[in-house]
């Protein structure tokens, strides 16, 4: 009874590693294809560095860039999905507090926001679903009633490609990390940049 006991607990910490490792994949996937989303609204780059213009430190007392937030992401800084939203709404804040409503940035900035709104929901839906999904599959694996390796085929069936993301996670933070604006007019270039 003692070795049952262990082995049921090391299968515990086995799906709870799984567990763990799939939010963490999770969250990169969603804060990159939101972030590259966000970036898309913003094609003249006028957030890509940090402000450099007189009394902007002094006006805005936590200034951040989609520079900043890139550096970030690729050094895995942000612990939670909702860090990184904060993250891009403070870029919006910024921006909005210091320009006025009718120049380039306020209106650029008002974009991203719009596009973050709408990424945000489809990434926690997404995000969601591939939970559940796993979840789903670890009981059935418990129980002994999965038939399965795969735990989101049920998640396919109902939801074609939204686990495809999730298995090209490392892809997406190297399209990150390319920082390269993909247009129509560059496809090419962008993909020579991977």
């Amino acid at each position: 009874q003692e070795k049952d006991y262990r082995v049921l607990e090391e299968e515990a910490r086995a799906r709870l590693e799984a567990s763990n490792e799939l939010n963490k994949r999770c969250r990169s996937t969603a804060i990159c294809g939101v972030f590259l989303a966000c970036t898309r609204r913003d094609p003249l780059r006028l957030f890509a560095e940090p402000v450099r213009v007189p009394g902007y430190e002094s006006h805005i007392s936590n200034p951040i860039d989609l520079g900043l937030i890139r550096s970030k992401i690729i050094e895995d800084k942000y612990t939670s999905f909702g860090s990184f939203v904060s993250d891009m709404k403070l870029l919006y804040t910024n921006a909005i507090s210091f320009n006025p409503p009718s120049s380039i940035y306020a209106r650029t900035a008002e974009a991203i926001l719009d596009c973050l709104d709408n990424a945000q929901r489809r990434a926690k839906d997404w995000m969601e679903a591939v939970k559940i999904s796993h979840s789903s599959h670890q009981r059935h694996v418990a129980n002994g009633s999965s038939s399965s390796d795969n735990p989101f085929v049920a998640l396919e069936d109902t939801w074609p490609g939204a686990t495809s993301a999730l298995k090209d996670d490392v892809c997406m933070k190297d399209i990150v990390k390319a920082d390269f604006l993909r247009t129509k007019e560059n496809e090419n270039a962008y993909y020579g940049s991977l």
